[in-house]
């Protein structure tokens, strides 16, 4: 109990700090406009309409939200690196794991937020029913941004100490995610297209999905003290 007390402070406090600021989701945002934008008025409304909207929105979604994402995860370990406030967060008579649990609430409330933003965009943009597909497509997202966020935190807090950690991020990241994104890929396009979440290839995916999240949060929980040993 006093571990998620402390990662529920832990979050509480990253969410009120970048509300009050709104840096790292300014940037996140203006990202993941830009590609939302890039994509749409570069392929154009034929080109949209012969492709279809169950083939293009996935990739174009998950693109955006992934590279949006890893400018969360980098800056979520930044405030405490700056000023040295992560040797009074490891002093806390907690289990250090409550940091790594901390911080991922932050980072998932974060990329919620931003997808409540580009999805409807998206939806808009690329000629998605979106009310008609709101209910299972959510539940796509949800599933699979658990997992982005699970790995990118571990990731965020392993590069936090390194020079250029930014890019070192984006390298470790991005083929870790494959095994996601080809979920994330195949059930958002199943979703789109009009199949139910209870179909056995989407219900496949999805579990997977929650499984690779759930595994791989599991080994951050396990593994994070040690991350943040000098």
């Amino acid at each position: 109990m006093r571990t998620l007390k402390t990662a529920w402070l832990i979050a509480a406090k990253d969410l009120r700090l970048e509300l009050r600021s709104w840096h790292s989701l300014a940037m996140m945002l203006a990202l993941a406009l830009a590609v939302i934008f890039a994509f749409a008025f570069s392929l154009g409304t034929q080109t949209m309409a012969r492709v279809g909207a169950e083939r293009l929105v996935p990739a174009v979604l998950w693109l955006t939200l992934v590279f949006a994402a890893l400018v969360g995860f980098r800056n979520s370990f930044l405030l405490e690196s700056e000023r040295d406030a992560m040797s009074g967060l490891l002093m806390a008579p907690s289990d250090r794991s409550a940091i790594y649990l901390g911080k991922l609430a932050a980072n998932l409330a974060a990329v919620l937020l931003l997808e409540a933003v580009i999805v409807p965009l998206a939806a808009l943009f690329f000629g998605v029913d979106l009310p008609a597909v709101a209910m299972s497509l959510a539940a796509v997202l949800a599933v699979h941004t658990y997992g982005l966020c699970a790995i990118g935190t571990l990731l965020g807090g392993l590069v936090n100490r390194m020079r250029r950690g930014e890019s070192l991020l984006a390298i470790l990241l991005l083929p870790l995610l494959v095994p996601l994104l080809i979920s994330a890929g195949k059930s958002t396009s199943a979703v789109l297209a009009g199949r139910p979440l209870a179909e056995a290839e989407v219900r496949f995916w999805i579990v997977l999905a929650a499984a690779f999240g759930l595994i791989l949060s599991s080994i951050a929980v396990l593994v994070f003290e040690f991350l943040l040993e000098d």
